[in-house]
Parts: structure tokens; sequence; C-alpha cells
């Protein structure tokens, strides 16, 4: 009997270890997200660590474990596949899951009620269920598609943005499918449309889609994706 109690002991010691490695990863990739939630880079790092704490919570019988490791491994694979989008609030609701998971690590911790395990799973479960929009645009917005934007597109542009904003247009969806190519004249142009107010004050709402890398890269670079939401293309999803 003795036997059996040690074997469980280093079971549970291996489990410990298993988390102490695959935590921060959790922590520091969703810390990440609350910055910035377009990083699609930490999603494959989180699955493979929630994944990994699943198998091993499994192996050693703590249940609790499984069941939060598994609706984040869950989460995560939504984000993905781009199902839905981990803002603030939902990051935070990631955040409670991993420090259930770090309490496990934690034998001082005083042990998870069935209760409140119920209701963070259930809390992370729901996250799921808030889907995305689809690309096209929202009531009281506008969907340009856009050329290349090099030196003979750029007035067009400017006279696009121009009566856009005098229709009193606050929203507006750019399609970068086409676009290969960004001249300077051009980001001049997305610059000061980025920095002039609407007719009622606030600042434009922009969201930029099918963008390719090396276009992400040059609004990046330029400053442009802080304010503005920039989803890739298909060919840079993971």
């Amino acid at each position: 009997m003795g036997g059996e109690d040690t074997g469980d002991l280093a079971m549970l010691e291996l489990f410990r270890a298993e988390l102490d490695s695959h935590l921060p990863v959790l922590s520091e990739g969703l810390l990440a997200l609350e910055k910035n939630s377009d990083q699609p880079k930490w999603f494959e790092a989180m699955m493979r660590a929630a994944h990994s704490i699943k198998g091993a919570a499994r192996i050693v019988g703590v249940e609790g474990a499984v069941r939060v490791a598994h609706v984040l491994e869950d989460c995560f694979v939504a984000a993905q596949q781009r199902d839905i989008r981990l803002g603030p609030g939902a990051v935070d609701v990631l955040l409670r899951g991993v420090d259930v998971l770090g309490s496990v690590s934690r034998t001082s911790a005083p042990p998870l009620t069935d209760a409140a395990l119920s209701e963070i799973v259930a809390a992370i479960a729901a996250l799921r269920q808030q889907k995305e929009p689809e690309l096209a645009p929202p009531t009281g917005s506008v969907l340009l598609e856009l050329p290349d934007l090099v030196a003979a597109g750029c007035e067009h542009l400017r006279r696009q943005l121009v009566e856009h904003r005098q229709r009193g247009i606050t929203s507006y969806c750019l399609d970068f499918d086409h676009v290969r190519e960004i001249e300077p004249a051009a980001l001049t142009v997305l610059a000061l449309f980025a920095r002039v107010p609407c007719r009622d004050g606030s600042a434009p709402r922009v969201e930029v889609t099918r963008a390719r890398p090396e276009v992400c890269r040059v609004l990046r670079l330029t400053g442009l994706d802080a304010s503005w939401t920039v989803r890739p293309g298909q060919e840079q999803r993971v």
C-alpha cells in the first residue's frame, strides 16, 4: 500500500512539473492577446500547452484540471480558426481558468469547490458562442474594395474617402484582397484619413480585411494597425 502511495505522489509531482512548464505559455500568450488580440502566432502554442495539461491531468485523475484545460483548448482552436475573437473580457475569463490550473500545483491552495469549478468551465465554454460577424460591414458603414495602392490610384482613393466622410460615414471596411503594393503617396492618404475626425467628431472606425502578409507589415511599421482592426488574408492564417 505504501508503494502505491509513493507512486501516486510521484505521478502528482510529474503532473505539477508539467503545469510549471506549460502555465507560463498560457499566461504569457493571454497577456499578449490582452494588448493586441490579433496575434495568431500565440494560438498554436497555447493550444499545445492546454492539450498537454489535459493529457497529464487525465493520467493522474485530476478531473477538474482535465475539464478546465479541455475548454481552454477548445477556445484557442476556435480563436485560431477565427470563429471567435478574444478581446479583453474574454482574456480575463481565460486567465481565471489558468489561475484555476495554477492552484492545482500549489499544495497550500484551498481546494476548488465543484460549484466554482463548474462556473469557470461554463464561463470559458460560453466564449465559443460569441461568433464574430462576417466580412460584410455593419449598418451605417461602407465597404471599399481597394485596387493596388500605387500612384495612379491614390487620387481615386482620396476622392472616395472624402465623399464618404461628407456623407457622414464613420465606419469603413477596407478590402485589401487586391492590394499587393502600397506606395508612399497612398500611405499619406491613409494616414491623413486615420487622423482626421469624422463629422461628428469621432475617430473613423476602420476594419482592414484580407490583407496580404507584406501589406500587414507595412501597416504595422507605419502604425496604422494601432487604431485599425487588421484581419490578414487566408494565406497568412495558421
